[in-house]
């Protein structure tokens, strides 16, 4: 059971520190969660009443806002100085000890938004009643809270061996003491300073194997680090990471009934708009532009240029009717020079290959891009209704305004600066009660009227009349929300299966000539064609409006102080697609071959696999010789990524037919990794006991959920790729 004082305190704290809407708004247990939830009351919202929540920047809990934000500024600081003297940028002729400079370089950065954030949350938890968020922090239960993966029991950690949990390194827990070593470390250099928090104050000196040992102490620090992790919100480019008390509230769901908003766009030195920093920056900008030649072509392409490639189709016109390869002397890479022997022999098929590229290019065509869609203005218009709200008071208040902005316009608008000071919290407002004894009524007040760039707000949505309202955080597989949140996801379509390890199985399977020609293909993705694809994509998406269809709903809840999972993070956000938190693309070629929930392959995966079974002489001629970026970024469109045009050529057909075989045996060979044996049936039927714990009933259900999108994909074929993207 959750504690009545407890959640009484939260709701009085967030009385005092922000705009809290208790006409519209109360926190109560939750219908399907055994935590609680944010409630509409039985009441009908008008239009411009749908702001909920309106809490200033400077009461959120930051690191900028934090005890230990200058204490942790210098060590960061410090920790800069000595990698840059352990990489001999500094003091190159120093010969530091072997093992020291391991152990430096093993040493995590607090400068990480999550790790500093984690630190601070430590650090005013440790302050109790004297930590401005007492209350707040006082809510969060960290006694009975979730445990990162990599702190599960080792039984339940064997079932989830080679799933994406596994692959993705999150039951490995030497991140987790490597953090916690850094921590300590933090809290022994500034000891003279401020007292070390118990889950600090750890005795040994060897991190790298006692710390292990210490399996209390690392389960109570993991708490800590599950607890932010899965309610921290990205706030802006000062702020950072943060925890916004009464946002957590909410439980999440894939229909939004309420939207977070934030500004972003403010300096991240000072966390203002349009300072005396921004215009620093367009000084600087403006001096480095005239430093570049403008008949000089400027390396790479942005979004304008790769729209107006896109678009343009009678570009591509005018290159089919080309048949001669650039007949320019072209300087090929070092890898390419290493294997001259290769290149001659490729190039001697180059009239025969001249011949054919016509007819090969006639069957692809490139895939016009849609219009952009319009600019959002949800945000101006909240930002509108948030202003609106300011008048619906009470007639009382309504009157004091009256008179004070009639004594206020011959006057400057000393009271608006002092509204939008960055450096004055409301936290000491609520400390100091008025004469009238209205302890709350200027700091709601004035939360309401702050500017929204000072601000993080909650806006109703849809209205629930009586009903729990849910937030969304974002489009995230069922590994990232298992980490993250503690719960996935039934046909989550974000979720997909890694084939990485399958890939390099069948990569090193080709040698001999193939093999060189394999190696300079790769080498060329890796240095450009990688990027080129993924911005491509990037762009078709923005352009097609990328609007995926949620057609079933989840839950989850946030506890505050009772049984059940930890809230949720960071981008519990905006609803809207271009706000809402994704899952970052690929970093590298090497880990973007996935499949999807439907079984098929990702756009990367596609175009990997058809540049790996591309003839090599078609590759050199289109690819490895282009010098042009706006000709390499049609050809990327036309003969490597996936689009709606039929295949006719027969030899095209094959290729895009072998592209499918392959990519059923990686499905295959990945399926077969899982050591169970166990298939979807037998998991429903273990499913059923009801003595199966939360844990392993979570477990049996991502195992399943993996293995049907893999057995969907050991079948999908060219026949259901053509006939997906033709829908399109």
């Amino acid at each position: 059971m959750y504690s009545a004082t407890k959640l009484s305190d939260l709701e009085q704290w967030l009385h005092l520190n922000s705009f809290w809407n208790t006409d519209i708004l109360e926190i109560k247990k939750s219908e399907k969660f055994n935590g609680l939830g944010v409630f509409q009351r039985k009441c009908d919202v008008e239009d411009d009443d749908r702001l909920l929540l309106r809490i200033p920047k400077s009461n959120i809990l930051s690191v900028k806002n934090s005890c230990i934000a200058n204490l942790l500024e210098d060590y960061v600081e410090e920790q800069i100085q000595r990698e840059l003297v352990n990489n001999g940028e500094e003091n190159e002729d120093d010969e530091e000890d072997t093992d020291d400079a391991k152990e430096e370089e093993d040493r995590v950065d607090l400068s990480i938004e999550l790790h500093s954030l984690l630190l601070c949350f430590i650090y005013e938890h440790s302050m109790g009643p004297k930590s401005p968020w007492f209350e707040y922090i006082n809510s969060i239960d960290l006694e009975s809270g979730d445990l990162p993966l990599c702190l599960w029991d080792e039984e339940d950690k064997k079932l989830l061996q080679n799933t994406e949990c596994d692959l993705l390194h999150m039951l490995d827990i030497s991140e987790l003491v490597e953090l916690f070593a850094e921590c300590i470390r933090f809290a022994r250099s500034n000891s003279s300073y401020i007292s070390i928090p118990s889950v600090l104050n750890w005795e040994g000196d060897d991190f790298q194997h006692e710390l292990v040992k210490s399996r209390s102490q690392l389960e109570k620090f993991g708490t800590f680090l599950q607890a932010v992790l899965s309610r921290s919100f990205p706030i802006d480019g000062f702020h950072g990471l943060s925890l916004v008390p009464g946002a957590d509230m909410f439980n999440h769901s894939d229909l939004a009934d309420v939207k977070f908003v934030r500004d972003e766009d403010v300096c991240d030195q000072c966390g203002e708009r349009d300072c005396e920093h921004d215009q620093e920056d367009v000084q600087d900008e403006e001096e480095d532009f005239e430093e570049i030649d403008e008949d000089d072509e400027v390396d790479g392409f942005d979004e304008e240029e790769i729209e107006e490639i896109l678009n343009n189709d009678d570009d591509i016109e005018s290159e089919e009717g080309e048949n001669n390869i650039e007949s320019e002397s072209i300087e090929v890479d070092n890898l390419a020079k290493k294997n001259e022997d290769v290149e001659e022999e490729a190039m001697a098929s180059d009239e025969e290959l001249e011949s054919s590229e016509d007819e090969f290019e006639s069957e692809t065509e490139l895939v016009s891009s849609e219009d952009e869609t319009a600019t959002e203005t949800e945000e101006v218009d909240e930002d509108e209704e948030g202003e609106d709200v300011v008048e619906e008071i009470t007639a009382e208040y309504i009157k004091i305004m009256e008179t004070e902005l009639e004594e206020e316009e011959n006057e400057d608008e000393e009271s608006n600066s002092e509204g939008t000071d960055d450096n004055e919290s409301l936290l000491e407002l609520s400390e100091d009660e008025d004469e009238a004894g209205s302890e709350s009524a200027d700091a709601d007040e004035l939360g309401k009227q702050l500017a929204t760039d000072q601000c993080c707000d909650i806006f109703l949505l849809n209205s629930k009349n009586g009903e729990e309202l849910y937030n969304f955080y974002g489009e995230f597989s069922n590994p990232i929300l298992l980490q993250r949140y503690g719960f996935i996801e039934e046909e989550n379509i974000s979720d997909s299966c890694m084939l990485t390890v399958q890939m390099f199985a069948y990569l090193k399977k080709i040698t001999g000539r193939k093999g060189t020609q394999l190696n300079i293909k790769l080498q060329w993705y890796d240095e450009m064609g990688f990027e080129l694809v993924n911005d491509l994509l990037t762009i078709g998406l923005q352009s097609s409006g990328h609007d995926h269809d949620h057609d079933h709903e989840h839950e989850h809840n946030h506890d505050h102080d009772h049984e059940g999972e930890d809230c949720e993070e960071s981008q519990c956000c905006d609803s809207d697609d271009e706000d809402t938190e994704q899952e970052e693309e690929p970093i590298s070629w090497e880990l973007s071959p996935k499949v999807t929930l439907d079984g098929s392959p990702t756009p990367q995966t596609y175009a990997l696999l058809r540049l790996i079974l591309m003839p090599f002489n078609l590759f050199q001629a289109k690819f490895l010789h282009c010098q042009s970026e706006s000709k390499l970024c049609r050809r990327i469109l036309k003969l490597l990524l996936p689009n709606s045009m039929p295949i006719l050529h027969p030899r095209v057909k094959r290729e895009h037919e072998e592209v499918f075989k392959v990519f059923n045996l990686w499905c295959k060979n990945r399926l077969n990794r899982y050591s169970d044996g166990l298939s979807t049936g037998d998991y429903n039927h273990l499913l059923q006991d009801s003595s199966l714990s939360s844990q392993r009933r979570t477990i049996f259900r991502l195992l399943k959920s993996e293995k049907e999108i893999l057995a969907r994909g050991c079948v999908f074929s060219a026949k259901d790729h053509d006939a997906q993207y033709s829908e399109e």
